[in-house]
This record gives structure tokens, C-alpha cells and sequence, in this order.
């Protein structure tokens, strides 16, 4: 298996990445990237099992932001 194959099989498994990429696609249209800590802490796992921190954060960035934010009710 890719490493990349491996990327996406890992953060599509995330409970934490559905619920906050679901969110991002109600707030934007268009692509929508992941970057950041999230990506090369992932990858990091991967090549040397390197645990990934709860506090790690995603960071999006978007092609276009929704003119009204939705905000679910915690």
C-alpha cells in the first residue's frame, strides 16, 4: 500500500476528521484542502510510529466561505 493510500485510510478513520470536515463543507463550496500539524503528525505515525497528540488541530484551507457560518450547538 502507497503511503498516500495509507494517509487517506488513517484520517478517513478519524471520528474527529469526519465530524470537523463536515462541518467545513457546510461553511464553504469548492476544493477544500487539509494542511498542517493533522497531515505531517499522520505521516509521521505512519513512517515511525510516532503517536499523534489529541490537542492536534485541523487546519483547512478553503476555495470559497459560505457568506453565513453555520456553527453546530455544542
Amino acid at each position: 500500500m502507497h503511503l498516500s493510500e495509507k494517509f487517506s485510510r488513517l484520517i478517513e478513520e478519524d471520528s474527529k476528521y469526519k465530524e470537523v470536515k463536515e462541518i467545513v463543507l457546510l461553511n464553504s463550496s469548492g476544493d477544500i484542502w487539509l494542511v498542517g500539524g493533522r497531515v505531517y503528525r499522520n505521516l509521521a505515525n505512519i513512517l515511525y510510529g510516532i503517536l499523534i497528540p489529541k490537542s492536534t488541530d485541523f487546519d483547512f484551507i478553503i476555495e470559497t466561505q459560505s457568506q453565513e457560518i453555520f456553527l453546530p450547538q455544542l
